[in-house]
């Protein structure tokens, strides 16, 4: 009874009427999509996250998430993905999956300074009149590339004396 009366209140502020008002709310209630993340295909477990791992500053690494919505009748239409750099879209699009909905995002991983990261990606998508979004974590953590260490400098200026060395004493043999 309570809700009964707080639909009738919300209809009458936004000047609809109850019926309409009910109408939508059992129209949105009757509508369950199931969504599920896949890794590259889905033959294999689905993924709640995922994780580049260690990534070298400069590389930009790509993996293909499969986004799997069911039933597929009930899906109108999708956008674009989104993400926030050091994360980016490649390509994407739609497809059935036996019975279901796929969508298919490249995702890359291009970080440009050390440290880790994090952000989800977002895949907005229509179902009866509504707009949710479907996302994922993911993480990756940026490197610094491997440093210079610090012997090579002193092993060049010792292959130079060498060189020197052998270079004197051959010019002193040839003027002796």
């Amino acid at each position: 009874m309570r809700v009964r009366t707080i639909i009738t209140v919300a209809a009458a502020l936004w000047g609809v009427s109850t019926a309409a008002l009910l109408a939508t709310v059992s129209a949105a209630s009757a509508v369950l999509v199931t969504e599920t993340w896949y890794l590259g295909s889905t033959a294999g477990s689905p993924i709640t996250s995922y994780d580049f791992g260690s990534v070298p500053n400069g590389s930009n690494p790509s993996v293909t998430l499969i986004l799997k919505l069911s039933p597929a009748v009930e899906i109108t239409g999708y956008s674009t993905p989104s993400t926030t750099s050091p994360f980016s879209i490649g390509t994407f699009g739609s497809s059935t999956c036996g019975t279901d909905f796929c969508i298919n995002v490249q995702t890359f991983f291009n970080p440009l300074s050390p440290g880790p990261y994090s952000e989800n990606l977002g895949v907005p998508f229509t179902i009866s009149g509504f707009d949710p979004t479907a996302s994922i974590p993911l993480n990756g953590t940026g490197v610094s590339p491997v440093p210079l260490p610090a012997a090579l400098p002193l092993f060049a200026t010792g292959l130079g004396a060498l060189g020197l060395l052998g270079w004197r004493r051959k010019r002193k043999a040839q003027a002796a």
